[in-house]
This record gives structure tokens, sequence and C-alpha cells, in this order.
């Protein structure tokens, strides 16, 4: 029960009796985490067992209303020397291309995450394209993405706590986690609070 308030409240110092607090912040994180709000509402009453009052249960709404409304993503931009080329690419059915953005008659934008696809068949199709992305193709393991994502999740609380921006994109954050097998999501959860864990109670001694 302490771990998942944890995930979605922020702990109260310096409270004899551990307390959390239900804040918008921590809220939006959680719904990052795919957490729904009625998730929330459902765990608060089987602990409590009790209904939510209806005056946090309007003002969890109104703040997971607001998770959303903007939206910034990482995209790669595809650009060719005239526009005859561009319309060229795009009805070229060998590059199988993924959903593009138009920018211009000679620009469109592509998923960060289709890119290294999309380059490899230009490539292939003899289009002679000059590229300066990573190698993408190399995949990791679930020993590697759950550690990765161990280290994300650390972060990011310890940013929250430090009252920080952590540059971290919810993106990110979703395409680990979809990724990441369900055993291994566990794990990750288990090693994340125990790691911070361990972190505030070095920092309470210190």
């Amino acid at each position: 029960a302490r771990f998942q308030l944890w995930r979605i409240a922020d702990e109260v110092n310096n409270q004899t009796v551990p307390t959390y607090r239900l804040t918008r912040r921590r809220l939006h994180s959680a719904q990052a985490r795919g957490i729904r709000v009625d998730e929330i509402e459902a765990f608060l009453e089987a602990q409590t067992g009790r209904p939510v009052p209806q005056n946090v249960r309007t003002t969890l709404c109104e703040w997971a209303s607001e998770y959303g409304r903007v939206t910034m993503r990482r995209v790669v931009l595809l650009e060719t020397d005239t526009s005859a080329t561009m319309e060229q690419i795009r009805h070229d059915r060998r590059l199988r291309l993924p959903e593009i953005v138009p920018v211009n008659e000679r620009v469109v934008s592509i998923s960060a995450v289709d890119a290294p696809v999309v380059a490899e068949r230009i490539q292939k199709a003899g289009y002679g394209l000059a590229s300066n992305l990573a190698d993408g193709s190399e995949v990791l393991s679930d020993r590697d993405l759950a550690t990765l994502m161990i280290a994300v999740e650390v972060y990011q609380e310890v940013c929250q706590v430090l009252d920080i921006d952590s540059e971290i994109s919810s993106s990110l954050r979703r395409r680990l986690q979809k990724q990441i097998p369900e055993k291994a999501a566990m794990r990750v959860d288990q090693a994340t609070q125990q790691t911070l864990s361990v972190l505030r109670r070095r920092l309470r001694d210190a």
C-alpha cells in the first residue's frame, strides 16, 4: 500500500506517522506512467474502506483533464533537394513510409522511432541519402531496458524532490514501458522503490 501511495502522492516529511499528499504534479506523473484516475480512486477506497470525498474526486478529475493539453515529441526531418524528389519519395511504394507530417514542399517530419527504418529503406532504394542518424538497429535486452527504466524513474523522482526539471519526456517513459515485459516491470517498480528508500534514509542520516 505504501508503495502504491508513493506512486500517486508526495510523502510529507517531518511527520511521526507517514503522511502522503495528493498533488497536481504527482497526479500528472502517475498519468505519465499510465495510471488512470479511476484506478487511483479505487485504490484509495479499498485502503480506507470508504468512498473518496466528492471534493477530492472533483479536484482529481480537474487535474487529470489538464494532463496532455500540451505535448512535445521528438521527430526527424526528412528533406529533399527539390519538391519533385519529395513527391517521388512520398509515392514510392518500396519505402512504405509511416505517418509523416508535411512541413513544406521539400520537408516532412517523421517519428524519431521510425527514422532508422525509413533511412535504411531510402538508402536501399538508391536515393543517395545523406544522413547523420545514429545506428538504431541494435536491440536492447529486457535486462538492459529494465535497468534503463529504473535509472529514469529514480532520476525523475529525485528531480521532483529537488524541484528541478528532469527533461525526461513522457514519450520516452511510455516507449520504455511498452517494451518491458510484465515480469521485468515488476522488478523495475521494486528496484525503484528500494533505491529511493535507501537514498531517503541516507539523506536523513547525513
